[in-house]
């Protein structure tokens, strides 16, 4: 199975336990669009930094250092969401659910990339391919 399409899954399984949060808290118990997703993206980072350390990359490299990393990655890759979700829902008066899933790609592109390059690059990439060393 692909490094992408392990990404994939575990970025599957991580937005919905993330959006179950989100959604939950927007319609159950009435928070705000900008609260709930802060919610959801908080619990969605540390079950996707297991998912994605495990199944996606299978990296060995030490944990408090890379988990401060994909910390930043989500950080980073949370801002582009909350960006383009402030922006849609106040500046250009799009559905709040429409709003979640466009703000979602957005974060789903830089987290990717970022992870890839950045977070787990010693993982299963360089295992599996020879380094050009």
């Amino acid at each position: 199975m692909n490094k992408i399409f392990r990404f994939i899954v575990s970025g599957f399984l991580n937005t919905v336990i993330g959006y179950s949060i989100i959604f939950g808290c927007m319609y159950i118990f009435k928070y705000s669009p900008e609260l709930s997703n802060t919610l959801g993206y908080g619990i969605g980072t540390c079950t996707g930094y297991i998912l994605h350390r495990n199944f996606s990359f299978g990296s060995d490299q030490k944990k408090v250092g890379e988990f401060t990393k994909f910390v930043f990655v989500n950080f980073i890759s949370f801002l582009v969401n909350m960006i383009f979700l402030v922006v849609l829902i106040h500046a250009m008066n799009f559905n709040p659910i429409i709003s979640q899933i466009i703000s979602w790609v957005a974060y789903l592109l830089i987290s990717y990339l970022l992870n890839n390059y950045f977070v787990f690059k010693k993982g299963l990439y360089t295992k599996i391919l020879p380094s050009s060393k």
